[in-house]
């Protein structure tokens, strides 16, 4: 979050970045956390999707500068709740790059309510009552990188 005209050179501007940051770090995965399973549906069919987080943990470490230099300035306890609804019969498309990288999408549109709190700085944001839809959204299935190697002799 942006006070005022953001500024994506010196993050002057920035006074909040929820984030699950980078675990472990330096070296570790940045901005992924697990989620229950319960909280996404998918329907690949006609492309719909829905994804629900209530009070998920997630914490405002300020920028995103400091998210990434493993907090210089500790970040602050906080959460999050979501809830986001993909759909529409858009054009489907399927990229691939040989092995590595597989893709089949379908183009639709998304709604995004949200919801984030930070009670040691006393913030909170909550979008408007009216979901904000999205001007680009994908539904898909991918498949990137090689995830189990066959050691020999151990499937036959």
């Amino acid at each position: 979050m942006f006070q005022g005209q953001f500024d994506f050179v010196n993050f002057s501007t920035q006074i909040h970045d929820f984030n699950p940051g980078i675990n472990p770090f330096p070296s570790g995965l940045f901005w992924t956390v697990p989620i229950p399973e319960d909280s996404v549906e998918v329907d690949l069919g006609p492309g719909r999707a829905s994804l629900k987080l209530a009070n998920a943990v997630l914490p405002d470490h300020h920028s995103i500068p400091n998210s990434f230099s493993g907090d210089a300035i500790p970040p602050d306890p906080a959460t999050i709740t979501l809830d986001i609804e993909w759909s529409g019969s858009g054009t489907r498309s399927v990229v691939t790059d040989d092995a590595n990288f597989t893709a089949s999408m379908i183009h639709n549109a998304a709604r995004v309510s949200a919801r984030a709190h930070c009670p040691t700085r006393n913030f909170v944001f909550t979008t408007d009552q009216t979901p904000s839809t999205s001007v680009f959204a994908e539904v898909g299935r991918e498949r990137n990188g090689v995830f189990f190697t066959r050691s020999q002799g151990a499937l036959d």
